[in-house]
C-alpha cells in the first residue's frame, strides 16, 4: 500500500466560513483535552507568524503509548489552509477549504498519508487503515467542537453532529 487517502466534507451549521477558519486557525499557546478521547489530546504552538504556525502535539495510541508530532499549518487564503504532519513514520498532508452554504459553511477536509520510513512501508498495510480511521475520527470530532464553538453558532439540537458525506 503506497499510500491512503481520508475526505472529510462536513456543514457547520450556522456559521461563517470566516468563524469556521478561524476556530480551526486560531491555537492556543498551549492546549490539553479534557475529553480522553480528543486527539491530538495535547497540543503546543511552537511558532506563529501571520500565515503560518508550528505546532508540537502528542496523540494517544491504541496500544497505550504516546505518539509526538509536529505540525506546520499554512494559510492559502481567506477561504484555504493546509498541514504538513508526520506520525508514526507517515507524512500527512491535509488541505482544508471552506465555502458559505444555505445552512451555514461546508469544511472540506481531504487528507493523503504517505508511508515515509521503512518501518511504516513495511507495515503500511497494517499501519495505514488504522492511522486513516484516526485521522478522520480525530477531523470528525473536531468539526463537532468547532460547531459547538464557533461564536456565530446557534444551539444545536440535542444529539446533533455535522453532517458528514
Amino acid at each position: 500500500m503506497d499510500e491512503a487517502s481520508v475526505a472529510l466534507d462536513v456543514t457547520i451549521r450556522d456559521s461563517a466560513p470566516a468563524d469556521v477558519r478561524s476556530w480551526w486557525w486560531t491555537f492556543p499557546d498551549a492546549y490539553v483535552a479534557s475529553d480522553p478521547a480528543e486527539q491530538p489530546f495535547r497540543v503546543e504552538t511552537e511558532e506563529r507568524s501571520e500565515s503560518r504556525v508550528e505546532l508540537s502535539t502528542w496523540w494517544r495510541t491504541s496500544w497505550g503509548r504516546t505518539a509526538h508530532a509536529h505540525e506546520t499549518h499554512r494559510l492559502a487564503s481567506d477561504t484555504t489552509w493546509t498541514a504538513w504532519t508526520e506520525l508514526w513514520g507517515v507524512a500527512i498532508h491535509d488541505e482544508y477549504v471552506v465555502e458559505p452554504v444555505a445552512a451555514g459553511t461546508r469544511l472540506r477536509i481531504d487528507s493523503t498519508l504517505i508511508p515515509v520510513t521503512s518501518w511504516a512501508r513495511l507495515t503500511s498495510r497494517w499501519l495505514l487503515p488504522r492511522l486513516r480511521v484516526l485521522w478522520r475520527d480525530s477531523r470528525l470530532m473536531a468539526a463537532q467542537r468547532c460547531e459547538l464553538e464557533t461564536p456565530s453558532s446557534a444551539a444545536p439540537a440535542p444529539g446533533a453532529v455535522p453532517r458528514v458525506s
